[in-house]
């Protein structure tokens, strides 16, 4: 069977795992898996380009598949990037409470905070590391799933840990899972420097 769409991939994990006492939570396990998948994998694409970021108050909401900043710049001619600082120099940007065009940002609480706070709406372009479209019914794939199915298979069987207990196929899937990835994370790297024609510089 191929591991090409939500229903083959719990199919899939069913027959791994061989425990028909399980099947309710496989949903869960591949949950889990995709979000300890989110916070280890850096792949390129990941990568979202928004080019009609708007900025028109202190506080804007990230995206709702947003993991971390690339970076931030004002579409203005010419573009301005804007500076990510840390937030106690964020909080003595606040009491000066200027207005006009912003030139700094910090991460606070699942929004973006800006300063000066913006005197008028700006459009921005904002690049960023975006988790995979999780896996459903109605979502059947995405990029993970069509490149790397073994992640998805061992990342999930994994995450059935607590119920397995003392289950020696665990560590064996936990090998497989870390090797699907490093792979994803080494793949990306490979093609992003591909065609580079880096050189070491011998001084």
């Amino acid at each position: 069977m191929a591991l090409d769409t939500y229903a083959n991939l719990k199919t899939a994990i069913a027959t791994l795992l061989n425990r028909d006492d399980m099947a309710s939570a496989i949903g869960d396990f591949i949950t889990m898996a995709e979000a300890d998948m989110a916070r280890k994998v850096r792949h390129w694409r990941m990568e979202t380009n928004n080019q009609a970021f708007t900025i028109d108050g202190r506080f804007e909401d990230v995206p709702t598949d947003w993991l971390e900043t690339v970076r931030l710049s004002l579409s203005t001619d010419p573009e301005q990037r804007l500076e990510l600082v840390a937030i106690p120099v964020m909080q003595r940007y606040r009491r000066a409470s200027a207005l006009g065009k912003p030139r700094f940002y910090a991460h606070v609480g699942g929004q973006f905070e800006f300063y000066p706070v913006p005197d008028d709406a700006y459009t921005a372009e904002l690049v960023y590391m975006a988790k995979a479209p999780a896996l459903s019914d109605s979502t059947t794939s995405n990029w993970i799933l069509d490149a790397y199915p073994d992640a998805y298979l061992y990342g999930a069987a994994l995450h059935s840990a607590p119920y397995l207990r003392d289950d020696e196929r665990i560590a064996i899937w936990a090998e497989f899972y870390r090797n699907a990835i490093d792979r994803m994370n080494e793949s990306s790297d490979r093609a992003k420097w591909s065609g580079t024609g880096l050189r070491i510089r011998v001084r």
